[in-house]
Formats: C-alpha cells, sequence, structure tokens
C-alpha cells in the first residue's frame, strides 16, 4: 500500500510538470511570433584574463584572434 501510494504521488508530480512546461513553453512562442526579428546586439565584451606569452610578431592577443576568427 505504501508503494502504491508513492508511485501516485510520482505520476501526479510528472503529470503537473509536462502540464505546465506545455503551458509555459506556448506562451512563449506566440510572443516570439509578434516580435518577427531580434535586433542585432551592439556593445562592448570585456574580457578579463592574465597576461599571455607574445607569439613572433609581438601580439599578445593571438589566442583570442584565432577563436573570433
Amino acid at each position: 500500500m505504501r508503494r502504491r501510494s508513492f508511485i501516485l504521488f510520482l505520476g501526479v508530480v510528472l503529470i503537473i510538470t509536462i502540464l505546465s512546461n506545455l503551458f509555459i513553453g506556448c506562451r512563449n512562442g506566440k510572443q516570439a511570433a509578434k516580435d518577427g526579428f531580434e535586433e542585432m546586439w551592439q556593445g562592448v565584451i570585456t574580457l578579463w584574463d592574465f597576461p599571455r606569452w607574445p607569439d613572433k610578431n609581438g601580439n599578445r592577443f593571438g589566442w583570442i584572434e584565432k577563436k573570433i576568427a
């Protein structure tokens, strides 16, 4: 009897979780459809990093330039 009530409790929690996710997901999708597009972000990205050894050309930022390119 104790095991049956535990399984029933888990089933109810699972159903509530699934239904709440469906309602929340549907509401956000409709709002995104109204907007139509997203503006491009423009801003400054600040990197806090320790100094690197310079490469052959004396550039200390080669590590990030490789990731950007």
